[in-house]
């Protein structure tokens, strides 16, 4: 339970706008217990997750069994996109401008990492096991970046409703 139940209380907690402190206050529970809760030092009873769980509207399968803040994203990217004929709104249009130079220059860096990573198995003809791992290593990291820019553009696509 720990892993999924921490993140989750911890991405509610925070998706209210409440401190530690406020959850523990709004609970009648103490704020080391919330913080414990969190950190996976701790798990709380049924009845305390049955509080939870009301408190933040959230069935106990959702609090446990999944990643909330996973779910709720991917939500968000199968919203309808926004119609041609209607208006992004200004403060929409600036962070889609932000997100899509932040793309830009991850996609940059990516770039820097694949020519990089060329150049090091050219001169590298038998690396030992370590480096092995290493390049393995860096090749997925270079993956997850294809993967990330792929569901940004999507997501900008999107909220432009190209």
């Amino acid at each position: 339970m720990k892993p999924l139940f921490s993140k989750n209380l911890s991405f509610l907690r925070k998706r209210k706008q409440l401190s530690q402190s406020a959850l523990a206050n709004a609970l009648n529970y103490t704020r080391s217990n919330i913080a414990s809760y969190e950190f996976g030092g701790s798990e709380p009873n049924i009845k305390r997750l049955q509080e939870i769980s009301r408190f933040f509207d959230v069935s106990l399968d959702a609090l446990l069994g999944s990643n909330i803040e996973k779910a709720m994203f991917d939500n968000r990217l199968k919203e309808k996109p926004i119609k041609d004929h209607e208006e992004i709104p200004e403060h929409w249009e600036k962070s889609i401008r932000e997100f899509q130079s932040d793309c830009a220059e991850i996609e940059s860096i990516q770039q820097g990492m694949k020519q990089f990573l060329q150049f090091k198995k050219k001169k590298w003809n038998n690396p030992d096991p370590e480096m092995s791992a290493l390049i393995q290593e860096y090749e997925k990291l270079i993956d997850l970046m294809d993967f990330l820019l792929e569901k940004s553009n999507a997501l900008v696509k999107n909220k432009k409703g190209s």
